[in-house]
């Protein structure tokens, strides 16, 4: 399904469990290594059995999992691979396209130390994109291109600098939390 709404109301569990296995051991096979398990559009947070299945994945792989992106996190209880970032964030539809810097630093600006991931959706806005994403105009090509010249972009950068932040991906949050 291309909406996770109805992952969440089809997916059985047990099928959903065989997939993530036979996509894990196929890019191992392939020789990709893996820092973390990702719920691509949070399709595997819609339902407690959902969750259950990708803690258990999670555990059997002893890959973290970014569980913080749940819409009821806070009503979880969560390990320490499930608890790696502070806050996600992450600009949403509605932003002009002249207020996209400005909206990045209004939301990162007032964060104290910490681990944070900043979702990004990078893409060039292209024929094959435009395709891939016609059923979600509001995340479409347009947005995806906007978001990859921002975080390319010379004021961002500097932006990240004199605030101080240091760029860490989760290959990086991977190797701290198997420490």
């Amino acid at each position: 399904p291309l909406l996770e709404s109805q992952v969440a109301q089809h997916a059985k569990p047990a099928e959903v469990e065989a997939e993530l296995h036979a996509q894990i051991d196929r890019a191992r096979n392939m020789g990709i290594p893996l820092s973390h398990l990702d719920t691509h559009m949070g399709a595997l947070l819609g339902t407690p059995e959902l969750i259950q299945v990708y803690r258990r994945v999670s555990q059997e792989y002893r890959l973290p999992i970014p569980l913080k992106r749940a819409k009821n996190s806070d009503q979880l209880t969560l390990a320490p691979s499930e608890d790696l970032v502070d806050e996600v964030l992450q600009i949403t539809p509605g932003v002009p396209p002249n207020q996209w810097l400005k909206t990045y630093e209004n939301m990162l600006q007032p964060l104290g130390p910490g681990v944070y991931e900043l979702i990004v959706h990078l893409a060039y806005d292209d024929e094959e994109m435009r395709g891939a994403t016609s059923n979600h105009p509001a995340w479409g090509a347009a947005w995806r291109q906007r978001d990859l010249d921002m975080v390319k972009s010379p004021e961002f950068r500097q932006f990240l600098k004199d605030q101080g932040f240091v760029l860490v991906g989760w290959k990086d949050l991977a190797r701290a939390w198997t420490k």
